[in-house]
């Protein structure tokens, strides 16, 4: 009957231990950057859905920024989607990158034809 009580209490010992409030990763803070990229893909039709992918221009990196038709349509922007298939454009993103946390990574914020 001892070992019985002991590990009702042990039980609940853990479950008060193990219940945390605090976010994982802590408070997310971001920074406003600004990105010259290039469009690198467009998977789908501009008319319907759609994914483009922009990657930055004259840097040696993987990084790659990716939209929704969705996302895109909502993000403020200075052209009509037809220029997203001009290879020779250039584009500058306005981009809330992430600092501290482990929220979402980067939100983009406005989308300028230069």
């Amino acid at each position: 009957m001892k070992l019985k009580s002991a590990f009702t209490v042990l039980l609940f010992i853990i479950s008060i231990t193990a219940c945390k409030k605090e976010k994982v990763g802590g408070e997310c803070k971001y920074v406003n950057v600004s990105k010259n990229v290039s469009v690198t893909f467009i998977d789908g039709e501009l008319n319907g859905e759609f994914m483009v992918s922009f990657q930055p221009i004259g840097t040696e990196t993987d990084e790659v920024y990716r939209m929704t038709a969705k996302q895109f349509k909502s993000t403020n922007r200075n052209f009509d989607l037809v220029e997203l298939q001009n290879k020779e454009n250039t584009f500058k993103l306005m981009i809330d990158e992430i600092t501290q946390g482990s929220c979402t990574p980067f939100t983009i914020k406005e989308v300028l034809l230069k």
